[in-house]
């Protein structure tokens, strides 16, 4: 294992530890399996967007730990699919299913292209201009909503949580 991967799981497990995720179920092998595929998704993802890949799945799903310890694929009632919750008819990244979402790689891969979308149709060239724009991700144009800008104030804290875990290393 790289030192990157177990790095990544780290903080995914830091992050989930310090929302109080129940350790009986973070420790449960169909649980472990799941993070280490996402720590490796991610650590594997162009580095630009690594933090900020572990801060959407967080926001998103908690990284799905608790759909893996169910045995569940993780889904949401609006058709939101994988640790991202992406919805698969607006995939920036080329067709794809819920499915085909389940697998870590496949939604880092979508994950990525969303986040590289987000960049480039609003301008976000700078972190901060990235952390005001991630509203987007929540809810495509309508970043008026209160909802969405108070995502993108979630993401931001947890983007600058897990790179202060990440600096700690």
């Amino acid at each position: 294992m790289s030192a990157l991967l177990i790095a990544t799981l780290q903080v995914l497990l830091n992050l989930l530890a310090l929302d109080n995720a129940p350790s009986a179920q973070l420790e449960h092998p169909r649980v472990v399996t799941h993070l280490m595929a996402v720590a490796e998704a991610i650590a594997e993802a162009p580095a630009p967007y690594r933090v900020r890949l572990i801060a959407l799945a967080y926001e998103e799903s908690r990284f799905g730990y608790a759909y893996a310890f169910r045995g569940e694929p993780i889904k949401n009632g609006a058709g939101a699919c994988g640790v991202y919750q992406q919805i698969p008819k607006f995939a920036e990244g080329g067709a794809t299913t819920c499915a085909k979402l389940q697998d870590a790689k496949e939604a880092t891969r979508q994950a990525v292209a969303y986040l590289r979308y987000v960049e480039r149709r609003w301008k976000a060239r700078s972190t901060a201009s990235m952390d005001k724009a991630i509203c987007h991700y929540f809810s495509g144009n309508r970043c008026d909503d209160k909802e969405a800008l108070a995502y993108a104030k979630r993401h931001t804290k947890t983007r600058k949580k897990a790179q202060r875990l990440i600096a700690s290393r």
